[in-house]
């Protein structure tokens, strides 16, 4: 046998010398699929499990609690969403905390108020009489736990708004008269303290005049 051949048969028994058994190829396979699918399974889990913080709010809740302020047409339209609550009265007095605030911040707009908030008088009686058109409540959901939701829709029409300037109106003449009787006492102290000085510089001048001629 030359040594070509020699080598040719050389090299072959040591390739079947290293080649994996059948078992072992199959069985490595297997795990490398059995792993694919693991992970694929891990993660159809990861998304179809919504985040702990992710707040999930029900099918039919109404479209207009995401509207935004309309302040521009001929009635104004304000929607205040109270905070995801615990429980249902928690819910309810959030709302209430947000609508003050809500209407505060309207009547500054509207008058230029600036940081005079007690020129108007608010209750709650006040804004579900006057202001509020639409209302709702309902569940939604973060994570497990399931929280309580409030909202209203509140509408401030030409009556409203001629309330407040009116309101506003009282308060700038208020401000007007007292500063005009300021001015006027001010002006009569003043008057006073003149006339005082000059009695008092009468009588020393006739005084003077008395010792001169005696």
């Amino acid at each position: 046998m030359n040594i070509g051949l020699r080598s040719a048969l050389f090299c072959l028994v040591a390739s079947i010398i290293n080649l994996p058994a059948p078992t072992a190829v199959a069985e490595e396979e297997s795990n490398t699929k059995a792993e694919a699918e693991l992970l694929e399974e891990s993660k159809s889990v990861e998304l179809s499990v919504a985040p702990l913080d992710q707040i999930i709010f029900p099918s039919d809740r109404p479209q207009w609690l995401d509207n935004v302020p309309q302040l521009d047409d001929s009635v104004h339209n304000w929607v205040v969403v109270s905070s995801p609550s615990d429980t249902f009265e928690a819910s309810e007095q959030n709302l209430r905390l947000m609508q003050r605030a809500a209407v505060l911040t309207y009547i500054q707009r509207l008058v230029n108020a600036g940081r005079n908030f007690d020129f108007f008088t608010i209750t709650n009686e006040w804004i579900d009489e006057k202001l509020v058109r639409k209302s709702y409540h309902g569940e939604v959901t973060q994570g497990d736990t399931v929280l309580f939701e409030h909202a209203t829709e509140l509408e401030f029409d030409e009556p409203t708004r001629q309330e407040i300037h009116r309101a506003w109106k009282q308060v700038q003449i208020s401000d007007r008269l007292g500063i005009m009787g300021l001015t006027v006492g001010g002006g009569f102290c003043l008057l006073v303290l003149a006339s005082a000085v000059t009695g008092m510089l009468s009588r020393r001048v006739k005084t003077k005049h008395k010792v001169a001629t005696s």
